[in-house]
């Protein structure tokens, strides 16, 4: 058999040279089942070459006379790892050179990978596997409950599936109990005495016996059962697009374990956390985590990092004062610890935008001043300007009444 592979960009043809034919008939009658035509002849069928490897693939390709054009991660330079997809789809008729596409991809970290075969592997084997794919299970059968199953029986996703990193397996396990050893010590004689003992290790009971006249001891050993298995989170709700200064927000999230989720901000100066709760502190982007620390069932789980970007736009309260219109004053403010004193919202010859949240009225302010104030305070406006917000332009009896508005602050 002579084999010429040519590529060309993402293209591999696979070629067999005239002799090797009555070969090759032969070999069609081990590759599965084959349809006939009217005609009598034998058709074959597109190979399953998901989940396999480039030398798996071409090994399977070459056997089944089809050609296949690639394409995807690595399939410029043949760098590529594994088939992500193949078209027409196992099991569709495949004449002899036919044409197969190939999507294929390489395994890295956060991407697609083939699920790995772990029917028939041990708990720890099992465990190393997984943990090694950046994968998740959970266990079924006998011994799951008290994590003392001992082999893998079944799997879904089945092996060669394409699955996302961090995504999830069900285990089929058992718990085979393996029958009791002994261990036996020849009886021997010391120097110093005539009697002989005979000492008889059995587990995981442990007995030890001495000639009579001689005490007994039975021990048994208590055994204490160490979690394998790390606990998985899911959050679920979805985050908001964005959220604005002085807002909250509750992350939604349940474990494997049981316990509650936490949720602990890595931006402590965009977003702090009181009992599970952002919030949102300063323009930017508020970077967090959920975290489960495990228990006497569970190893600590994976923690997943989110991010929530904080807007240029702060929802916060407007005061008034005795100024020109269309001027305002920043009040100061100190959100987080660390964070300088005497901060101020913003700097002066700053245009900002305030907004009535109440009824959208609009008014636009240029800082020229800074007052002191703190959270929620962020501007001091002019009592004509915090007239038109309430939409009720020069009457100061109003404002007084009122006091303080929830506004935007956009900039």
């Amino acid at each position: 058999m002579k084999l010429k592979v040519t590529s060309a960009g993402t293209r591999q043809r696979i070629w067999f040279h005239s002799s090797a034919l009555a070969a090759f008939v032969v070999l069609l009658g081990t590759l599965g089942p084959l349809t006939l035509h009217a005609s009598g002849s034998p058709v074959a069928r597109m190979p399953n070459v998901v989940g396999l490897t480039k030398a798996q693939t071409y090994s399977v390709m070459r056997q089944h006379n089809i050609f296949f054009v690639t394409s995807g991660v690595g399939s410029g330079d043949g760098s590529w790892q594994f088939v992500q997809h193949q078209s027409p789809a196992a099991g569709a008729p495949a004449p002899v050179k036919a044409n197969a596409y190939l999507v294929v991809n390489k395994i890295v970290k956060g991407g697609p990978r083939p699920m790995p075969r772990l029917i028939g592997l041990s708990r720890p084997a099992a465990v190393a596997v997984l943990k090694a794919n950046g994968l998740y299970y959970q266990d079924k059968g006998p011994g799951s409950a008290n994590n003392t199953w001992n082999r893998v029986v079944s799997q879904n996703p089945p092996a060669g599936s394409i699955v996302q990193w961090l995504g999830h397996v069900v285990l089929g396990v058992t718990n085979v109990h393996h029958p009791v050893t002994t261990t036996t010590v020849r009886p021997t004689t010391t120097t110093s005495s005539t009697s002989t003992t005979s000492t008889t290790t059995t587990v995981p009971d442990t007995t030890t016996s001495s000639t009579p006249g001689s005490s007994t001891t039975s021990t048994t050993p208590t055994s204490t059962t160490l979690p394998t298995t790390p606990a998985v989170i899911t959050p679920y709700g979805g985050l908001p697009p964005y959220k604005r200064v002085f807002e909250t927000f509750k992350p939604l999230a349940h474990t494997t374990s049981g316990d509650q989720v936490l949720v602990r901000t890595l931006s402590p100066k965009i977003c702090s956390t009181h009992n599970n709760v952002l919030k949102f502190l300063w323009p930017g982007m508020c970077v967090f985590q959920y975290r489960d620390r495990g228990n006497a069932n569970f190893l600590p789980a994976q923690p997943i990092t989110k991010r929530i970007p904080v807007d240029h736009q702060a929802v916060g309260q407007a005061t008034f004062y005795s100024y020109r219109p269309g001027f305002c004053a920043s009040h100061y403010v100190q959100l987080f610890p660390g964070m300088a004193p005497h901060t101020f919202w913003f700097p002066r010859d700053q245009l900002l935008k305030v907004t009535n949240q109440a009824n959208h009225i609009s008014i636009f302010c240029r800082v020229t001043d800074h007052e002191a104030g703190g959270d929620p305070h962020v501007v001091d406006l002019s009592m004509t300007q915090f007239s038109q917000l309430i939409g009720r332009t020069g009457d100061f009896n109003a404002i007084n009444a009122i006091g303080v508005l929830k506004v935007i602050i956009t900039w």
